[in-house]
């Protein structure tokens, strides 16, 4: 939680602040055990040991929470249901457009089950036997490809590397239109093992005698397999042949917002957006903001997704000038429209207590009798903290006082003369011109005036954190009521102040009939 202490210009029109160009609200709302990129534009949400897959826009797309999700494969995901046994492949997920299919048909996922080619190796639940569908679901009409295999491997380079259901278990490469690879200088039924080609179109083979040969897409032998110096040994069972031993590509996840980061206070996390404190401290778990406006995010351990909003809080406060002697004031705060509607507004006027309010024409009036006072004003979403301002009043810190029109003594001195006085205090750290200009009324007649002498509209620059008293003289012949009135130009802005006295000449007294 954030507060912002901020002196208010009550001589002036108001003060005004203004705290960031964006706010967030919940995309995702915080109520799952674990959230993680799934793709640049899907989430994957754990609750209860089900996932579930979440869009940028919020909306969940698979009919009900799986018990596994694989990763994307040629754009198409499996959605998983386990069993006793195995995990049942229920359906397909789309990256293109995030659409689902599902799958009618008993089928389980074994070690090599993605799209590759157009095509995944599924095994029959009935028979635990591997054969291969397209994206459709649907098996293909080669008898070759269907369910025959107790493994199976991925199509690559238009060939996959199938087990044999005999004795032996000895590995074949077969192709599309189920035709099997002449595997030239091998007995048939010799090969135990064979990886899916590589990019380069090789494959590594283990054939009886614990022996290694790497082969090419016609079957010919290229070369014994020697591990390469300073490369990581290559495992028969890896899918395809890398002979560098590189490890798998992360998933992509979108770029990071260099603008977002993240700050710590009193044990929870909050946002600055460019130095500026964006989102109030209130996380367990904050992730980075994404360029795609996004970040993980979590409150008392639970996940959720935040999603950047547009627009700018603005508060005021300002004297109500239709309350009598301006003892009323009027809180203005500026809500962006994108989430003006769901907002929670808490007012807590001076008196330690946040109250519900409602704004009318962006504002909210109340009365304060005392001269300083503190307020704040705190907006939610769903129990997202947005905005936690707290403004405090403080006379004494005002940029300019004005004190007077006054004066010591009402009775003139020996010279028929009453002093009136105005002080101005400059409390800003800059030099400021001020102008000071007098009148007077007089209640009974114009035989008491201003002295001759005096300067009605004296001006001087006052230094910063300095004060400078401007004073007139008023040549008194009788005792009289008048009203003295002071203008102050400060800056090109100009304040009114007056006052009644009732003066008298230096002797003067009463008789008693």
């Amino acid at each position: 939680m954030f507060k912002k202490a901020l002196c208010l210009l009550i001589l002036m029109t108001g003060f005004v602040a203004s705290v960031c160009a964006s706010t967030v609200k919940w995309l995702i709302a915080p109520k799952y055990d674990a959230i993680s990129y799934f793709s640049e534009t899907l989430f994957k949400c754990k609750i209860d040991g089900k996932s579930q897959l979440v869009d940028l826009k919020g909306q969940t797309l698979l009919p009900r929470a799986a018990d596994s999700i694989t990763d994307f494969s040629e754009g198409i995901a499996l959605v998983l249901e386990k069993t006793n046994k195995h995990y049942k492949v229920v359906g397909f997920v789309k990256e293109s457009d995030h659409s689902y299919l599902s799958i009618n048909g008993n089928y389980y996922a074994g070690m090599y089950s993605f799209f590759s080619e157009g095509l995944i190796a599924l095994a029959d639940a009935n028979t635990d036997l591997f054969g291969y569908l397209n994206d459709k679901g649907e098996m293909l009409p080669q008898e070759a490809l269907h369910f025959n295999y107790p493994k199976a491997r991925p199509f690559i380079k238009g060939w996959a590397s199938v087990e044999q259901a005999n004795k032996n278990q000895t590995t074949i490469y077969i192709n599309k239109q189920g035709k099997t690879m002449n595997l030239n200088g091998f007995h048939r039924g010799k090969v135990v093992l064979g990886s899916s080609f590589n990019a380069s179109g090789e494959a590594l083979i283990t054939y009886y005698g614990d022996d290694n040969a790497i082969i090419d897409t016609k079957g010919n032998i290229n070369r014994k397999y020697k591990r390469l110096e300073g490369t990581t040994p290559v495992r028969i069972c890896d899918f395809a042949f890398d002979e560098n031993g590189r490890g798998c590509v992360a998933k992509p996840i979108p770029p990071l917002n260099e603008k977002m980061s993240i700050f710590s206070e009193n044990g929870v996390f909050g946002y600055v957006e460019e130095e500026k404190t964006m989102v109030p401290a209130q996380f367990t778990y904050a992730g980075s903001f994404f360029a795609n406006g996004c970040a993980i995010a979590a409150i008392d351990n639970k996940y959720g997704v935040l999603s950047l909003v547009e627009g700018d809080f603005k508060t005021a406060l300002d004297l109500d000038k239709k309350v009598k002697n301006n003892k009323g004031y009027v809180f203005t705060l500026h809500i962006p429209p994108a989430i003006a509607q769901q907002a929670e507004i808490k007012f807590d006027n001076g008196d330690g207590i946040l109250r519900p309010i409602s704004l009318q024409d962006s504002t909210y009036k109340f009365s304060k009798k005392e001269k300083e006072f503190t307020i704040r004003a705190q907006i939610t979403i769903d129990d997202l903290l947005l905005w936690d301002e707290t403004i405090i009043r403080k006379p004494e810190e005002l940029p300019f006082i004005i004190i007077g029109p006054s004066c010591d003594d009402t009775r003139a001195n020996n010279n028929n003369l009453v002093k009136v006085k105005t002080i101005v205090k400059n409390n800003t750290e800059n030099d400021v011109t001020v102008t000071c200009s007098f009148t007077a009324n007089f209640d009974e007649s114009t035989k008491n005036s201003f002295d001759k002498n005096s300067d009605l509209n004296p001006s001087t620059i006052i230094a910063a954190k300095k004060s400078e008293e401007f004073s007139v003289d008023i040549f008194v012949k009788k005792s009289e009521k008048v009203t003295v009135s002071v203008s102050i130009k400060i800056d090109g802005k100009q304040y009114k102040r007056q006052k009644e006295f009732e003066i008298r000449p230096v002797y003067s007294f009463q008789l008693n009939h």
